[in-house]
């Protein structure tokens, strides 16, 4: 079954998208782009206001910008994901971004992040993404976009794209989410790859995603996901 990943920026907005249905909490800045890394504080106050009554997630922004030392995620958080924006081309990025990320996992789950627009985010291609994925200790692989102004999700990948991927991802054993500015009128064409997740932020809160979640609109997304699945 395919579960409803809401983006959130403090801990009232995830009280609000627990409540309204979401069934995976992840943890961001919108304001600071597509991983951007919240404070630390702001993840220890969602964590617990969500009490393990779903996963959280939280983003640590990209490798490239984030320097050697990486300090340990907050305890409470289920997965944790790292961008590589910026690593195509530069001598073992491999080496150096899986010692990042394991560095920060502190036992959590880590996600792989393939953006849809990777040449725009001078990142690796999708398949090295997932070439490094599991020598990488991945257990899940994100598809995202990282320039929110070029388009969605599927302004960058056709669904026969989509299905790729989604096979490559799950001979590793890895879980399937799919983010990059989905709606309600996008999320059916991409349920053709029956993802773990639909991850959403804009189309859940007032105005764009710098704006406030709205309860309404994640119970709208929650509810469409169930009727797509009966």
């Amino acid at each position: 079954m395919t579960g409803l990943l809401v983006s959130v920026r403090d801990a009232e907005e995830a009280r609000d998208a627990l409540a309204a249905g979401a069934e995976l909490i992840d943890v961001k800045e919108p304001d600071h782009g597509s991983l951007g890394p919240a404070q630390e504080s702001v993840v220890r106050d969602v964590v617990r206001t969500i009490s393990s009554q779903v996963p959280v997630s939280m983003a640590l922004g990209e490798f490239m910008e984030g320097g050697t030392e990486w300090n340990p995620v907050t305890p409470g958080v289920e997965f944790v994901k790292l961008g590589l924006a910026g690593c195509a081309g530069q001598p073992e990025w491999q080496v150096r971004a899986h010692d990042a990320l394991r560095q920060a996992a502190n036992g959590c789950q880590r996600v792989a992040v393939c953006y849809a627009d990777w040449q725009t985010a001078g990142a690796p291609n999708p398949q090295a993404v997932i070439d490094w994925a599991e020598p990488s200790g991945c257990t899940a692989l994100l598809l995202d976009t990282y320039d929110k102004t070029l388009g969605h999700l599927l302004d960058h990948f056709s669904e026969a794209q989509l299905r790729e991927l989604s096979n490559a991802s799950r001979r590793k054993g890895m879980l399937l989410v799919l983010a990059g500015s989905l709606t309600s009128e996008l999320i059916p064409h991409v349920m053709c790859v029956a993802p773990d997740y639909v991850a959403v932020r804009g189309a859940v809160c007032s105005g764009n995603r710098t704006g406030r979640i709205v309860g309404k609109k994640v119970s709208h997304l929650a509810r469409l996901l169930r009727k797509l699945q009966d």
